[in-house]
């Protein structure tokens, strides 16, 4: 067999074995997507439960929890660019002051900020003291700049050691976030955000298509092949025929 007909094979099926690859990478995070939805739908369907009954680690995600506490508005922060419904803003963070003198970074939901940054925070300022429920989240490992040049209440992650420096030396910050969702009358409440969506996500249909790419490789190399066999036998027999 002809070197080009070896290579032409060779790269054909290894098109196709790293499109299969990534169809089967596909589905495993299909099934990482479902196992979350699964964990997220039975945490948001649970009873609420005291903050103290929650474990501080990383099974405190989206468990609903009810809290009381004062805001400490004098360390508010901005978490910035933030769209909703199209339109650009900011979600406001405010720590908590538990009872037991821990403090709770809280998400007090989305408002309206015309360049994704900009806000009057007095604007928004809810009573001091709060009784309310919510579920919790996750900080995030730090990727890229944290905080906002000359902007100094103004963030660009959730992250905690970063967030914790602001706060203060002595401060006993919780390793989680958050989110409140109980409603707060008046006008010059944020917009309150919602759990994460449970959806399956794009994964599947991601997964169909690299497979079908992968038959695409194998079909078209086969082809490929048997025209180029095909074309040696029909020049191979050509002289044969002059010749006769």
């Amino acid at each position: 067999m002809p070197f080009r007909y070896i290579l032409l094979s060779a790269i054909g099926v290894a098109v196709a074995l790293g499109c299969f690859r990534l169809s089967k990478w596909q589905v495993d995070r299909l099934g990482e997507r479902r196992e979350r939805n699964a964990m997220l739908a039975d945490r948001m369907a649970s009873v609420a439960l005291p903050l103290s009954e929650i474990a501080n680690d990383s099974s405190a995600q989206y468990r609903r929890t009810s809290v009381r506490g004062v805001f400490d508005y004098e360390h508010e922060l901005a978490l910035a660019l933030r769209a909703r419904e199209g339109s650009p803003g900011v979600y406001i963070l405010t720590p908590l002051k538990l009872p037991d003198g821990r403090t709770l970074l809280t998400n007090r939901g989305w408002v309206y900020a015309p360049d994704g940054m900009t806000i009057d925070f007095t604007r928004w300022r809810e009573p001091d003291s709060v009784e309310a429920q919510g579920f919790l989240d996750s900080y995030v490992a730090a990727r890229g700049p944290v905080t906002m040049e000359n902007r100094p209440q103004l963030v660009r992650q959730l992250v905690r050691d970063s967030l914790l420096r602001r706060l203060g030396e002595g401060t006993q910050l919780l390793p989680y976030v958050l989110v409140l969702t109980t409603p707060a009358a008046g006008d010059t409440v944020s917009a309150r955000l919602a759990p994460p969506a449970i959806t399956a996500g794009p994964h599947l249909s991601y997964a169909i298509q690299w497979a079908v790419f992968g038959i695409i490789a194998l079909v078209g190399t086969f082809l490929a092949l048997r025209r180029g066999v095909a074309e040696r036998r029909s020049s191979a027999v050509a002289p044969s025929a002059v010749a006769g």
